[in-house]
């Protein structure tokens, strides 16, 4: 299993396409990343099924946030994304594996009930009123859909 986007380019391929991913983060003044992530393993919150992202953040705190639309190179056989967000050569040992969230995975985590996703640690001024949330929720989901 490769563990950085180097494994991969230097080595076997297949499997591998370009898509475009979805993840949430905390809208901030700050220099820092406050993705949306899954509780119990910390892994950040990247789903490639649009349909997942309403039922997802309404899962969420409220707190000021987006979703950011991206660019990844994708194994879907091994459930496995990396960002070319950066674009720079000499990053491409440095770039780790996201897992992708399946539909699948999303109706595991959600069967009991529990809320299975939070924000990353590390911001607390971006907390806003549940009706404010909603309106952003709504406002954003709407740009995501044209």
């Amino acid at each position: 299993m490769p563990q950085t986007l180097i494994d991969v380019v230097t080595g076997d391929q297949s499997g591998f396409e370009l898509r475009i991913g979805y993840y949430p983060q905390i809208k901030h003044s700050l220099m820092g990343f406050f993705p949306g992530i899954i509780t119990a393993s910390n892994e950040i919150i990247l789903v490639f099924e649009r349909d997942l992202i309403a039922p997802i953040w309404a899962m969420m705190e409220p707190m000021s946030s987006e979703w950011v639309k991206g660019l990844f190179f994708v194994s879907k056989e091994k459930g496995i994304a990396f960002s070319m967000s950066s674009g720079r050569l000499e990053e491409l040992s440095s770039l780790k594996t996201w897992q992708v969230l399946s539909r699948s995975n999303f109706e595991e985590l959600t069967a009991d009930g529990i809320r299975p996703f939070s924000w990353a640690a590390g911001i607390f001024g971006a907390m806003i009123q549940p009706d404010e949330f909603e309106r952003l929720r709504k406002g954003e989901l709407e740009k995501l859909v044209a």
